[in-house]
């Protein structure tokens, strides 16, 4: 049998150890300046002249490192376009790359060390939706994302273990979030969740490094993540395949987009690409959670379309 216990420890420990020279290729996601949930974004991003800041992609505006993750998370989200991982669970990686980077700038990170952390939130992030049940239950992405982007972030902040530890705790038990930001007709928070996520554990992990203490045994507590989202059942999200395959897979997905389209619209190259957006994401499992709720209303398709003006809307790194 798995041994599930100590969770922090191995989520810290894996987290502590990763090098760059572990690690292939990674590619990232970028888009959407313009779109309605950005400028929004964007609005809120104040301006800052302190040192804890970074920038908002696209303009010279620093602002703090956890509204740099929002802003600039939701330009990489709103699109569709980024990266996917359906295990057990579903997951986009990508939509905590911009809190990552965020924290990268703002300490002078080399490129190294920015693709080693991403490594880092990409694993905990794959492994976790490969083994734990969350969507079914009713809990959403960024309750593994708001982990991953702690640990990233930690990890460039130079944590020790023990503020990691804390770090994790916070971002986990006060960010739990439910599976209903995707069931039904989607609001324009369905793009927005997983850069909240990321907003989430860059704050946690920058009070972590002040000194603040997060709850203790954020796992298998009484009232911890197991017992309040999965009925008590203990899982070994830090235990599943090695490194290469979930960041490896971006690229040559990437590059079979460019050849051809998967929209259902004739894209051709050089061309504006409308896509039709799904009225709900899994509309099984959504049903499953409400039968006992009355019906649901009709679905009508959601407001936030998947618009382009290039195939593939993606900025290739090494």
């Amino acid at each position: 049998m798995t041994d599930v216990r100590n969770i922090e420890e191995k989520i810290v420990a894996f987290s502590s150890g990763v090098r760059f020279s572990d690690l292939p290729s990674v590619g990232v996601a970028f888009a959407a300046y313009d779109a309605p949930t950005a400028r929004i974004a964007r609005r809120l991003a104040q301006p800052t002249s302190g040192d804890l800041s970074a920038r908002v992609w696209g303009s010279q505006v620093r602002t703090t490192l956890e509204s740099a993750a929002f802003a600039n998370g939701v330009m990489v989200r709103y699109l569709d376009l980024n990266d996917a991982w359906r295990t057990k669970d579903a997951h986009h990686p990508s939509d905590y790359l911009p809190g990552i980077l965020a924290v990268a700038e703002y300490r002078g990170a080399s490129g190294e060390d920015f693709i080693a952390a991403l490594a880092v939130a990409y694993e905990i992030v794959c492994r976790f939706t490969d083994v734990v049940p969350f969507n079914t239950a009713g809990w959403d992405q960024p309750v593994t994302g708001a982990i991953a982007t702690a640990m990233a972030a930690g990890r460039l902040l130079g944590l020790s273990r023990e503020a990691l530890m804390h770090a994790l705790a916070l971002a986990v038990i006060p960010n739990l979030c439910t599976y209903q930001t995707r069931a039904g007709e989607l609001s324009m928070w369905k793009g927005c969740a997983g850069p909240n996520g990321a907003r989430n554990g860059v704050f946690a992990a920058l009070l972590a490094g002040e000194g603040m203490s997060g709850p203790y045994e954020a796992f298998d507590g009484v009232f911890g993540v197991w017992n309040q989202t999965l009925g008590g059942t203990p899982y070994d999200g830090a235990s599943s395949r090695p490194t290469s395959r979930p960041i490896r897979c971006v690229i040559p997905a990437s590059c079979r987009l460019i050849r051809r389209s998967n929209c259902g619209h004739g894209q051709r190259q050089g061309r504006s690409t409308h896509c039709a957006s799904k009225p709900t994401a899994r509309p099984g499992r959504v049903r499953l959670r409400t039968r006992n709720c009355g019906p649901l209303r009709p679905e009508r398709p959601p407001t936030i379309l998947c618009c382009s003006r290039s195939p593939v809307p993606w900025s290739m790194a090494r």
